[in-house]
């Protein structure tokens, strides 16, 4: 049985004999606001685990909050296409997104139309997308509109700029795990996660999907010396010099059976880090530990990072995105349901050491036990 505990009004972190705490209605509105905008972080990303698990809804959650806040301006984008009535992939009904007066959007003339938003048009981007240009403009009213920026990194950080330079004081970009550019910690300073129901078959599917994520966003940051980023593999002593170099091809053509060469302290990883290249380093002797750009570089299923880690692989990050908080969904969008509550704390136990909360029920928690760090 878990023992739970009503917390103060804008006490964040907790330090009591629980397992879990729970937090008000009241409290749990206020700090999670709050607890987005810890650090004076800009620029933040949501980003969903899967569809339907409470992505938009979280968005707007921030957005309503960000409106009460005197001389709060909002900037909002989204690396999809994001706030339609439907799907555009599996035809069910999407929450839309209400953006409050005096915000900054970034979207396409595509959306335009279908956006019943008073609005002014600040400027042309010049950034073409599959839905048409992207063009920054001012809500001139609270209202409905469809979002749909640019997609890549170095984009999605002009229009950071761009937006910044209107005044904006917290832009909020709109994502998900299969698009992760805006992610990014050259974009958004922080992260705030949705799962939910949704993101799995079966509750423990749920749990499975949610754990990885919440492992892989709890990567440590590489503290020793690293030169700046290489298209090879280099292979560094530990004055983080370079000891040995390899192509990304050499190193999986070559790395099955050998070791790395002389004293190895890390590996710098260009790119994507796959399934492929981890795989190759498995029949190492020993396994230096591998350093990669942020979490957007790490496409490794959970079977290949579990025999990763059980042969004593190491993923550290150069640059590391701050996770503020997970939220949760108990609804999934076949109808099936799980209780609010009991759902809360099943999510929370899993996603420790994050924040928890649901918007909907107006409820937050956080597990006081500490997920076990890489050695």
């Amino acid at each position: 049985m878990i023992t739970h505990y009503t917390l103060t009004v804008n006490r964040r972190y907790l330090k009591v004999p629980c397992q879990c705490a729970i937090i008000s209605s009241m409290t749990m509105k206020d700090s999670l606001y709050d607890l987005a905008a810890v650090g004076n972080e800009k620029a933040l990303s949501v980003i969903g685990l899967a569809k339907n698990v409470g992505k938009t809804t979280t968005l707007n959650y921030l957005m309503s909050e960000a409106s009460k806040r005197p001389g709060t301006r909002l900037g909002i984008s989204s690396t999809g296409w994001d706030g339609e009535a439907f799907d555009s992939i599996t035809g069910m009904p999407k929450p839309r997104i209400i953006v409050p007066r005096g915000a900054v959007i970034a979207t396409t003339e595509h959306c335009l139309p279908r956006s019943p938003l008073p609005h002014r048009v600040i400027s042309r981007t010049g950034m073409h997308t599959s839905l048409g240009d992207v063009v920054l403009i001012e809500a001139l009213e609270e209202g409905r509109v469809e979002v749909a920026g640019p997609v890549t990194v170095s984009e999605l950080i002009e229009v950071k700029e761009m937006m910044l330079r209107e005044g904006c004081s917290l832009l909020l970009f709109d994502g998900a795990i299969n698009r992760k550019a805006s992610s990014s910690p050259e974009v958004c300073g922080g992260a705030i996660v949705a799962t939910g129901l949704n993101a799995g078959y079966h509750i423990d599917d749920v749990k499975r999907t949610t754990s990885f994520w919440v492992e892989l966003y709890s990567l440590p940051q590489w503290d020793g010396p690293l030169p700046p980023e290489d298209r090879d593999f280099l292979f560094l002593d530990e004055r983080g010099e370079e000891a040995y170099r390899m192509t990304s091809g050499s190193f999986t053509a070559e790395g099955g059976g050998t070791k790395p060469p002389g004293r190895t302290a890390c590996i710098a990883a260009p790119g994507a880090f796959t399934d492929t290249l981890a795989g190759s380093m498995i029949p190492w002797s020993s396994l230096p530990p591998v350093v990669i750009r942020d979490t957007t570089a790490l496409f490794l299923t959970p079977a290949m990072l579990g025999r990763f880690k059980k042969r004593g692989g190491r993923i550290f990050l150069r640059r590391k995105t701050q996770v503020m908080a997970f939220t949760v969904n108990p609804t999934a969008a076949s109808g099936r349901k799980w209780d609010a509550g009991e759902f809360l704390e099943l999510m929370a136990e899993v996603c420790a050491p994050y924040h928890v909360w649901d918007v909907v029920s107006g409820k937050g928690m956080i597990s006081c036990n500490e997920r076990k760090a890489q050695p």
